[in-house]
C-alpha cells in the first residue's frame, strides 16, 4: 500500500481500508475454529443443558474429545457415589466460571516491638586516664 493512504499515525485514512479482513467477511468471526473444540466452552454448554438434553447428547457419536471429557466430568461431579465428585465438581466451574480470586489479609493491627538497649561496662576497672 501506498504511503498516502496512512495518516500520520499509520492508521488507515479515511476511505481506505484494506483489502481483506473481518470487515469483508464478518460472518467468519464467530467460527473461530478453538470455540466449538475449547473444553471450557464445552463445559459451559453441557452446564447449561437440562436432563432430558444431556441424555441427548450422550447419545451423540460426532462428539469432539474435549465434549466427551467434560461429559464425563460433568457425570462425575454429579455422581454421589465417586470419592472425587468435589474435585471434578471443582475443576468443572474452574473451567465455566474462572477460578476465583484470592486474597490474604495482613493483619496490621499489632504493636510495634519494643527495643531495650542497655549500656553494660564489661570491664570496669579500665577507666580513661
Amino acid at each position: 500500500m501506498a504511503d498516502n493512504e496512512r495518516d500520520e499515525h499509520g492508521r488507515f485514512a479515511a476511505g481506505n481500508h484494506p483489502v481483506t479482513g473481518f470487515h469483508t467477511n464478518p460472518e467468519r468471526r464467530g467460527r473461530f475454529p478453538g470455540n466449538r473444540h475449547s473444553f471450557s466452552k464445552a463445559v459451559q454448554r453441557l452446564l447449561d443443558m437440562t436432563d432430558s438434553q444431556l441424555e441427548a447428547e450422550r447419545k451423540r457419536t460426532d462428539l469432539t474429545q474435549a465434549e466427551r471429557i467434560a461429559l464425563n466430568m460433568l457425570d462425575r461431579a454429579t455422581d454421589t457415589q465417586d470419592p472425587q465428585q468435589l474435585t471434578a465438581f471443582k475443576q468443572l466451574m474452574d473451567r465455566a466460571e474462572g477460578k476465583p480470586r484470592t486474597t490474604a489479609e495482613e493483619p496490621t493491627a499489632y504493636e510495634p516491638p519494643i527495643i531495650n538497649i542497655s549500656f553494660c561496662d564489661d570491664n570496669p576497672g579500665n577507666h580513661a586516664d
